[in-house]
């Protein structure tokens, strides 16, 4: 940042503060776009990848890139509802979609518990906390498991998942469909190499 000759050691200070500031708030816009961009990045290859191969592109994939057919896409209604997983009396919910993933999302409770594997595509999963004061690890883990083998992420190894309460997650307005800003998060590693 360049300072002004025209203000003072103080106004420049308090300039650069501000725009410091600025800048801080946006990051989590700026970073979960980035997110989005990678992922639209990983689509595009394994669809490429596809053409090559000799294979048709799937129609849903066509109508997630092409505006005109986005339209018929957005009003057919998801064949089924997202995946649900009992473990030891909890319910999780695996998204199947990029718009179930945002349906989990407005149904989420702000005590239940969010959890998405970091920066690569893939179901949101939501563990209904309901009456439970507390999840136990073992539920958390199996959580971030159904993440990350419902994810992008290399399945031969150590996935990173993002976990948060729900009430720390939201979607940016036109936000891409699936994406969402997450805060006060922390992050959970799980093997998938060798793994149940």
């Amino acid at each position: 940042f360049a300072v002004a000759p025209r203000l003072s050691g103080m106004e420049n200070a308090q300039a650069l503060f501000r725009k410091a500031r600025k800048l801080d708030r946006g990051r989590p816009t700026v970073t979960a776009r980035l997110a989005h961009l990678r992922t639209e990045l990983s689509r595009l290859r394994e669809a490429l990848e596809s053409v090559d191969a000799g294979n048709d592109l799937d129609p849903e994939f066509l109508a997630s890139i092409d505006p005109r057919r986005g339209t018929a896409r957005a009003s057919a209604p998801s064949a089924s509802g997202p995946r649900r997983v009992e473990v030891e009396g909890h319910t999780i919910l695996v998204g199947r979609n990029a718009s179930q993933n945002d349906a989990l999302l407005r149904r989420a409770q702000p005590d239940d518990l969010w959890l998405h594997a970091r920066d690569v595509a893939g179901s949101h999963v939501l563990v209904l906390r309901g009456t439970n004061a507390e999840i136990p690890a073992t539920v958390v883990l199996e959580a971030a498991r159904l993440a990350a083998r419902h994810s992008k992420a290399d399945r031969r190894g150590k996935v990173a998942v993002t976990c948060a309460e729900a009430r720390h997650v939201r979607k940016p307005k036109r936000g891409a469909p699936g994406l969402a800003i997450v805060s006060h998060e922390s992050t959970l590693t799980v093997d998938l190499g060798g793994g149940p």
